[in-house]
């Protein structure tokens, strides 16, 4: 997590697996600024 975001986080879907754990953030246009 050392970049620097740009845009703002709209949207964050989280996806909470057995074995694994996702994050994504999406911005206003729905394009993934974090993942």
């Amino acid at each position: 997590m050392s970049e620097k975001l740009n845009s703002a986080i709209a949207v964050i879907g989280i996806d909470i697996g057995k074995n694994s754990f996702h994050v994504v953030g999406l911005d206003a246009r729905g394009a993934i600024v974090l993942r």
